[in-house]
């Protein structure tokens, strides 16, 4: 049951306060995230989840839309994915966090690009992580999870 609480909060907060930034302009992508600094990326192997094989995933972070052109994810820019795994995913979730508050929340590939803002984030750093997940069952496995901060 707490898992659900867990993944419904964001869910909830990405319906509530995402900017999708669709304009014919702002769709095709700027730069990798190897321009992301402090970004980490980490692969879960299926190797202790009663899986026969491991798995390798990845999640890589992609400007779509620079505004200062510094190649960083900023506050009001436009992100969205490139995922990279042997399993079957189904969605990536994006949380950023300012001072342990959560204030952006989405849900990819509901919405393949998302804009770093929402009503309760209206400027400045933030903490993010997106997530790589695939559903099993009733229980969620973590494929690759990716921290990033969004500055100001």
């Amino acid at each position: 049951m707490r898992r659900l609480i867990v993944l419904v909060s964001p869910v909830l907060l990405a319906a509530s306060s995402v900017n999708c930034a669709n304009s014919p302009g702002d769709s095709v992508p700027l730069s990798p995230s190897a321009f992301v600094e402090d970004a980490t990326v980490s692969s879960m192997s299926g190797a202790g989840k009663g899986k026969k094989n491991p798995t390798t995933s990845s999640l890589t972070l992609v400007m779509v839309s620079d505004i200062n052109g510094d190649g960083l994810p900023n506050w009001g820019d436009s992100v969205t994915f490139d995922v990279s795994t042997t399993e079957t995913w189904n969605q990536v979730n994006v949380t950023c966090y300012q001072n342990g508050v959560g204030v952006f929340g989405a849900v990819l590939p509901w919405t393949p690009v998302v804009t770093l803002s929402s009503t309760a984030w209206q400027s400045g750093e933030a903490d993010c992580t997106a997530e790589l997940i695939a559903f099993a069952g009733r229980k969620n496995d973590t494929l690759a999870m990716l921290h990033f901060t969004a500055y100001e």
